[in-house]
Protein backbone atom coordinates (compact mmCIF):
# COMPACT_ATOMS: atom_id res chain seq x y z
CA UNK A 1 0.00 0.00 0.00
CA UNK A 2 1.43 3.47 -1.25
CA UNK A 3 1.98 5.72 1.89
CA UNK A 4 -0.67 8.27 1.40
CA UNK A 5 -0.61 10.22 5.05
CA UNK A 6 2.38 11.98 7.27
CA UNK A 7 0.59 12.59 10.81
CA UNK A 8 2.25 15.22 12.95
CA UNK A 9 0.76 16.79 15.83
CA UNK A 10 1.44 20.35 17.29
CA UNK A 11 -0.16 20.55 20.49
CA UNK A 12 0.07 23.67 21.28
CA UNK A 13 -2.39 26.59 22.62
CA UNK A 14 0.64 29.02 22.79
CA UNK A 15 -1.14 31.41 19.86
CA UNK A 16 -4.69 30.86 21.01
CA UNK A 17 -6.83 33.12 23.34
CA UNK A 18 -7.15 30.47 26.09
CA UNK A 19 -5.74 26.68 26.53
CA UNK A 20 -7.94 23.69 25.05
CA UNK A 21 -7.12 23.27 21.84
CA UNK A 22 -3.37 21.80 22.28
CA UNK A 23 -5.30 18.57 23.53
CA UNK A 24 -6.37 18.26 19.96
CA UNK A 25 -3.76 16.02 18.55
CA UNK A 26 -4.04 13.59 21.23
CA UNK A 27 -8.10 13.87 21.12
CA UNK A 28 -8.29 13.55 17.70
CA UNK A 29 -6.22 10.31 17.76
CA UNK A 30 -8.19 9.06 21.10
CA UNK A 31 -11.17 9.34 18.89
CA UNK A 32 -10.34 6.74 16.15
CA UNK A 33 -8.54 9.66 13.34
CA UNK A 34 -6.21 7.12 12.52
CA UNK A 35 -8.87 3.86 12.15
CA UNK A 36 -11.08 6.10 10.33
CA UNK A 37 -8.42 6.19 7.82
CA UNK A 38 -7.35 2.20 8.13
CA UNK A 39 -11.10 1.20 7.72
CA UNK A 40 -10.81 2.98 4.11
CA UNK A 41 -7.95 1.30 2.93
CA UNK A 42 -5.94 4.66 3.78
CA UNK A 43 -2.28 4.19 4.46
CA UNK A 44 -0.51 6.49 7.52
CA UNK A 45 2.06 6.65 8.98
CA UNK A 46 2.12 8.22 12.59
CA UNK A 47 4.99 10.61 13.67
CA UNK A 48 3.62 10.96 16.75
CA UNK A 49 3.64 14.87 18.63
CA UNK A 50 6.25 17.59 19.05
CA UNK A 51 6.87 18.97 22.53
CA UNK A 52 3.64 20.63 23.22
CA UNK A 53 3.01 24.45 24.91
CA UNK A 54 -0.21 25.12 27.08
CA UNK A 55 -1.27 28.86 26.52
CA UNK A 56 -0.55 30.95 29.37
CA UNK A 57 -0.57 34.73 29.48
CA UNK A 58 2.39 36.87 28.67
CA UNK A 59 2.30 39.98 29.92
CA UNK A 60 5.38 40.60 28.71
CA UNK A 61 4.52 40.76 25.43
CA UNK A 62 0.37 41.92 25.66
CA UNK A 63 0.44 42.38 21.91
CA UNK A 64 1.80 38.96 20.52
CA UNK A 65 1.75 36.82 23.30
CA UNK A 66 3.86 33.58 23.96
CA UNK A 67 5.59 34.63 20.38
CA UNK A 68 9.03 32.63 21.72
CA UNK A 69 6.86 29.47 21.78
CA UNK A 70 4.90 30.25 18.62
CA UNK A 71 7.74 30.04 16.71
CA UNK A 72 9.88 26.99 18.60
CA UNK A 73 6.53 25.35 17.60
CA UNK A 74 6.18 26.49 13.99
CA UNK A 75 10.36 25.85 13.67
CA UNK A 76 10.07 22.24 14.90
CA UNK A 77 7.10 21.09 12.84
CA UNK A 78 8.23 22.59 9.78
CA UNK A 79 11.49 20.34 9.87
CA UNK A 80 9.60 17.56 10.15
CA UNK A 81 7.09 18.31 7.61
CA UNK A 82 9.93 19.14 5.37
CA UNK A 83 11.07 15.19 5.83
CA UNK A 84 8.23 13.47 6.15
CA UNK A 85 7.28 10.77 3.76
CA UNK A 86 4.15 10.61 2.12
CA UNK A 87 1.85 13.67 2.52
CA UNK A 88 1.41 15.74 5.67
CA UNK A 89 -1.60 16.07 7.94
CA UNK A 90 -0.67 18.29 10.62
CA UNK A 91 -2.81 17.74 13.71
CA UNK A 92 -2.81 21.53 15.56
CA UNK A 93 -3.18 23.01 17.97
CA UNK A 94 -3.84 27.08 17.38
CA UNK A 95 -3.85 28.41 13.74
CA UNK A 96 0.07 29.26 13.72
CA UNK A 97 0.63 25.29 12.98
CA UNK A 98 0.10 26.49 9.49
CA UNK A 99 3.15 28.54 9.58
CA UNK A 100 5.24 25.40 10.15
CA UNK A 101 3.40 23.71 6.96
CA UNK A 102 4.06 26.84 5.04
CA UNK A 103 7.78 26.79 5.49
CA UNK A 104 8.59 22.77 5.31
CA UNK A 105 6.55 23.04 1.89
CA UNK A 106 8.41 25.73 0.45
CA UNK A 107 6.94 28.74 -1.26
CA UNK A 108 3.34 27.36 -2.06
CA UNK A 109 0.11 29.07 -2.36
CA UNK A 110 -2.65 28.80 -0.10
CA UNK A 111 -6.52 27.87 0.38
CA UNK A 112 -7.17 29.41 3.80
CA UNK A 113 -10.51 27.55 5.22
CA UNK A 114 -11.29 29.44 8.17
CA UNK A 115 -14.68 31.14 9.55
CA UNK A 116 -12.25 34.24 10.07
CA UNK A 117 -8.74 35.57 7.29
CA UNK A 118 -6.79 35.78 10.65
CA UNK A 119 -5.54 39.26 9.14
CA UNK A 120 -5.24 41.05 12.40
CA UNK A 121 -2.27 42.18 13.17
CA UNK A 122 -0.66 42.88 16.52
CA UNK A 123 -1.27 46.81 16.49
CA UNK A 124 -5.32 45.40 15.64
CA UNK A 125 -5.56 42.69 17.96
CA UNK A 126 -5.95 43.73 21.09
CA UNK A 127 -6.15 40.41 22.97
CA UNK A 128 -2.80 39.72 20.93
CA UNK A 129 -3.16 35.77 20.08
CA UNK A 130 -1.42 35.34 17.28
CA UNK A 131 -3.65 32.81 15.82
CA UNK A 132 -5.81 35.76 14.74
CA UNK A 133 -2.79 37.08 12.89
CA UNK A 134 -1.40 33.88 10.75
CA UNK A 135 -2.39 35.34 7.22
CA UNK A 136 -1.19 39.09 8.44
CA UNK A 137 2.23 37.49 9.07
CA UNK A 138 2.59 35.76 6.00
CA UNK A 139 1.67 38.10 4.18
CA UNK A 140 3.93 40.81 5.67
CA UNK A 141 1.32 43.05 6.70
CA UNK A 142 2.42 46.26 8.22
CA UNK A 143 2.84 46.45 12.17
CA UNK A 144 3.34 42.16 12.28
CA UNK A 145 6.11 41.01 13.96
CA UNK A 146 9.72 40.97 12.32
CA UNK A 147 10.49 37.58 13.14
CA UNK A 148 7.72 35.70 12.48
CA UNK A 149 6.82 37.55 9.38
CA UNK A 150 10.38 36.47 8.46
CA UNK A 151 9.71 32.67 9.14
CA UNK A 152 6.83 32.08 6.36
CA UNK A 153 5.92 33.78 3.71
CA UNK A 154 3.33 33.65 0.91
CA UNK A 155 1.80 35.72 -2.31
CA UNK A 156 -1.07 37.27 -2.02
CA UNK A 157 -1.83 36.17 -5.66
CA UNK A 158 -1.19 32.55 -3.70
CA UNK A 159 -3.96 33.13 -0.99
CA UNK A 160 -7.72 31.89 -1.42
CA UNK A 161 -9.88 32.69 1.48
CA UNK A 162 -12.44 30.05 2.04
CA UNK A 163 -15.62 29.59 4.46
CA UNK A 164 -15.53 33.13 6.10
CA UNK A 165 -18.48 34.47 7.74
CA UNK A 166 -18.00 37.76 8.71
CA UNK A 167 -20.23 40.66 9.40
CA UNK A 168 -19.14 43.40 5.74
CA UNK A 169 -17.74 46.08 7.93
CA UNK A 170 -15.26 43.95 9.81
CA UNK A 171 -11.94 45.84 9.09
CA UNK A 172 -10.09 42.63 8.27
CA UNK A 173 -12.19 42.44 4.70
CA UNK A 174 -11.49 45.81 4.21
CA UNK A 175 -7.66 44.01 3.96
CA UNK A 176 -8.43 41.51 2.47
CA UNK A 177 -10.01 43.94 -0.79
CA UNK A 178 -6.87 46.16 -0.72
CA UNK A 179 -4.66 43.62 -1.16
CA UNK A 180 -6.85 41.93 -3.74
CA UNK A 181 -7.27 38.42 -2.10
CA UNK A 182 -9.62 35.77 -3.71
CA UNK A 183 -12.55 35.42 -1.14
CA UNK A 184 -15.44 32.57 -1.52
CA UNK A 185 -17.44 33.13 1.41
CA UNK A 186 -19.48 30.72 3.34
CA UNK A 187 -22.75 31.54 1.50
CA UNK A 188 -20.98 31.10 -1.70
CA UNK A 189 -20.23 27.49 -0.56
CA UNK A 190 -23.78 27.18 0.65
CA UNK A 191 -24.54 27.93 -2.78
CA UNK A 192 -22.61 26.02 -4.37
CA UNK A 193 -20.37 23.97 -2.67
CA UNK A 194 -18.72 21.20 -5.97
CA UNK A 195 -17.99 24.81 -7.75
CA UNK A 196 -16.80 26.66 -4.49
CA UNK A 197 -14.30 24.19 -4.39
CA UNK A 198 -13.07 23.79 -7.86
CA UNK A 199 -12.95 27.26 -8.01
CA UNK A 200 -10.57 27.50 -4.94
CA UNK A 201 -8.30 24.68 -6.57
CA UNK A 202 -8.03 26.38 -9.82
CA UNK A 203 -6.75 29.47 -8.60
CA UNK A 204 -4.32 28.08 -6.52
CA UNK A 205 -3.57 25.31 -9.07
CA UNK A 206 -2.67 28.85 -11.26
CA UNK A 207 -0.65 30.62 -8.87
CA UNK A 208 2.12 28.09 -8.01
CA UNK A 209 3.29 24.73 -8.87
CA UNK A 210 1.97 23.39 -5.06
CA UNK A 211 -0.90 24.30 -2.71
CA UNK A 212 -1.27 23.60 1.14
CA UNK A 213 -4.63 23.73 2.85
CA UNK A 214 -5.55 25.28 6.16
CA UNK A 215 -8.63 24.07 8.12
CA UNK A 216 -9.97 25.56 11.06
CA UNK A 217 -12.76 24.18 12.62
CA UNK A 218 -13.89 27.65 13.20
CA UNK A 219 -15.03 27.15 10.34
CA UNK A 220 -18.20 25.24 10.88
CA UNK A 221 -20.97 26.31 11.84
CA UNK A 222 -21.31 26.17 15.89
CA UNK A 223 -24.77 23.88 15.64
CA UNK A 224 -22.79 21.04 14.53
CA UNK A 225 -19.07 21.56 15.55
CA UNK A 226 -19.88 22.50 19.50
CA UNK A 227 -16.08 21.58 19.46
CA UNK A 228 -14.32 24.69 17.84
CA UNK A 229 -12.44 26.98 19.64
CA UNK A 230 -14.21 30.23 18.49
CA UNK A 231 -17.29 28.54 15.82
CA UNK A 232 -18.85 31.00 13.41
CA UNK A 233 -22.76 30.96 13.35
CA UNK A 234 -23.42 30.63 10.14
CA UNK A 235 -20.41 28.52 9.02
CA UNK A 236 -19.95 25.39 7.04
CA UNK A 237 -21.24 22.28 7.65
CA UNK A 238 -19.48 19.35 7.72
CA UNK A 239 -20.79 17.62 4.48
CA UNK A 240 -19.44 20.89 2.53
CA UNK A 241 -16.03 20.56 4.07
CA UNK A 242 -15.67 17.13 3.26
CA UNK A 243 -16.48 18.09 -0.22
CA UNK A 244 -14.41 20.64 -0.28
CA UNK A 245 -11.51 18.74 0.93
CA UNK A 246 -11.97 16.02 -1.51
CA UNK A 247 -11.78 18.23 -4.56
CA UNK A 248 -8.54 20.06 -3.12
CA UNK A 249 -6.87 17.17 -2.05
CA UNK A 250 -7.35 15.34 -5.46
CA UNK A 251 -5.11 17.60 -7.01
CA UNK A 252 -1.42 16.71 -8.46
CA UNK A 253 -0.24 19.72 -6.98
CA UNK A 254 -1.17 19.33 -3.32
CA UNK A 255 0.84 19.09 -0.56
CA UNK A 256 -0.44 19.29 2.26
CA UNK A 257 -2.96 20.05 5.19
CA UNK A 258 -3.26 21.83 8.85
CA UNK A 259 -6.03 21.18 10.69
CA UNK A 260 -6.47 23.40 13.91
CA UNK A 261 -8.71 25.47 16.63
CA UNK A 262 -10.38 21.80 17.48
CA UNK A 263 -11.13 22.64 21.12
CA UNK A 264 -11.80 19.26 23.22
CA UNK A 265 -12.55 21.33 25.96
CA UNK A 266 -15.35 22.18 24.56
CA UNK A 267 -16.95 18.66 24.72
CA UNK A 268 -18.16 16.59 27.15
CA UNK A 269 -15.76 13.38 25.67
CA UNK A 270 -13.76 12.34 22.67
CA UNK A 271 -16.72 10.41 20.97
CA UNK A 272 -18.27 13.68 20.46
CA UNK A 273 -15.32 14.30 17.73
CA UNK A 274 -16.78 11.09 16.02
CA UNK A 275 -18.29 13.31 13.21
CA UNK A 276 -15.19 15.70 12.50
CA UNK A 277 -13.48 12.81 12.28
CA UNK A 278 -15.52 10.46 10.04
CA UNK A 279 -15.59 14.08 7.78
CA UNK A 280 -11.87 14.28 7.48
CA UNK A 281 -11.64 10.35 6.65
CA UNK A 282 -13.82 11.22 3.62
CA UNK A 283 -12.41 14.19 2.70
CA UNK A 284 -8.93 13.29 2.86
CA UNK A 285 -9.35 9.14 1.64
Amino acid sequence: MVLRWSVIGAPSSAGARTPGVDRAPAALRAGGLLAAFDDRGISVHDLGDLPGFRWRPDPSRPNAQNAGAVLRMASDLAGVVATAPGMPLVLGGDSTATWGLVAGTGSPALVYIDGTPGLHTPETRPAGNLSSMVLAHLLGLPGCDLTLAAFASVLPRRVVLYGEDLPVDDPQLSVADRLRLSRITANEVHAGPAKSAARARFTVEDAAEHFVVHVAADVLAFAHAPYADEPQPGGLSLQELTGTLAVLTASPQFAGLALTNVNPDHVPDEPALAPLIEALAAGLA
